[in-house]
């Protein structure tokens, strides 16, 4: 049973209330008795998945379905969520190399678990067991109405992310927003930053702090810095913190802010 089935979650007042309105539109006859059955079949599923399903039935138009009608429409809604067999071993073996990046998901780990010394020493049979135990994977999760997680498994090389992050995009793996959060920080030009912040002055009420502060980041006010240091190269936010680089040089936005204060 998923952590998201209706049986999990307490939702089965709300998958009969849901029941009671579809089964007579759907011309299933005795209802009432037949929702037990509907929900003995479809309790392991999400209320949203058995929803959008019973709604696909009406859509349809058929009658006197069978909840086995509903389960098969959830499943070929789920389909598209899961990768291949061949799919998932390609995943594998771009993970094998370091420099690579893949998306993986949940359901690779766990079909790999163990196998991980076999693949090593012997890539057919490795790859024949693990095809075999994703497959098995696959069906109970998809039994279960589960949903595989993806996972960013990132390598060394940073200038194959994008395209993998955009190839994963394309193929419908994750979605645009999504790709956003594996995406690196946008550089942006101190010129840029400064214009922003100007631009927010009286609007937000960090503005001016920020303006102030990428002033004397620049050398603009009166604030003493090394000569080198007057226009940076690249200027970035990273994890809330933000950088300046000066050639190969370097620097937090607060260390430039503690050199004013000494």
């Amino acid at each position: 049973m998923s952590n998201n089935s209706m049986e999990a979650l307490n939702e089965k007042a709300k998958f009969w209330g849901l029941l009671q309105t579809a089964l007579p539109a759907m011309q299933v006859f005795d209802h009432k008795s037949a929702a037990a059955g509907w929900w003995l079949a479809l309790k392991g599923f999400s209320y949203e998945q058995a929803e959008n399903a019973i709604a696909r039935l009406l859509q349809l138009g058929k009658k006197a379905p069978v909840p086995a009608d509903a389960i098969a429409i959830i499943q070929e809604n789920l389909e598209y969520l899961w990768l291949s067999s061949d799919e998932a071993w390609a995943a594998v073996l771009v993970m094998s190399d370091e420099e690579r990046s893949a998306f993986t998901t949940d359901a690779i780990d766990q079909a790999l678990q163990n196998l991980n010394e076999l693949i090593a020493s012997d890539k057919i049979a490795g790859r024949m067991a693990f095809k075999s135990a994703y497959e098995r994977v696959r069906k109970t999760w998809m039994a279960q109405g589960r949903v595989p997680t993806v996972r960013f498994a990132q390598g060394t090389n940073k200038a194959e992310r994008a395209d993998v992050i955009k190839q994963a995009v394309d193929q419908g793996l994750i979605s645009s927003q999504q790709a956003q959060h594996f995406l690196p920080a946008p550089v942006v030009s101190p010129s840029n930053l400064l214009r922003i912040a100007q631009d927010n002055v009286g609007k937000d009420p960090e503005a001016e702090k920020a303006l102030s502060a990428l002033k004397e980041m620049l050398g603009i006010g009166g604030f003493s810095m090394p000569k080198k240091w007057i226009t940076p190269d690249k200027v970035w936010e990273e994890n809330g913190v933000m950088f300046v680089r000066f050639g190969d040089e370097v620097k937090r936005l607060d260390e430039l802010e503690d050199r004013k204060a000494a």
